[in-house]
């Protein structure tokens, strides 16, 4: 995913960034107080961006619906995507 996309949708689910760094961002959610690194890489692994979104909880929520409202597909439950459970059962959202 490209860093610019990524950084669109932490601040769209309301992060801020905290501080730059000489190789990491850091970006926090007000809601929870929790921060997590973002790389400066101009591409992040949709891996990172995975364990970026649990890092930052709530993030996580706002991400799927985010990506609901814009009509963008959710992950699928069966490949065990990292938080997608949790938030099918909290959300009641169910992937197409």
């Amino acid at each position: 995913m490209k860093r610019e996309a990524f950084i669109k949708e932490l601040t769209d689910a309301g992060c801020h960034l905290k501080r730059h760094g000489k190789k990491h961002d850091i970006y926090f959610n007000p809601k929870n107080g929790k921060k997590a690194p973002v790389p400066l890489h101009t591409e992040i692994k949709d891996t990172l961006c995975t364990l970026i979104r649990k890092q930052l909880a709530e993030v996580i929520d706002g991400w799927i619906i985010i990506r609901l409202k814009k009509g963008l597909p959710i992950p699928n439950p069966h490949k065990k995507e990292i938080g997608v459970d949790l938030l099918i059962r909290i959300l009641g959202i169910v992937p197409k």
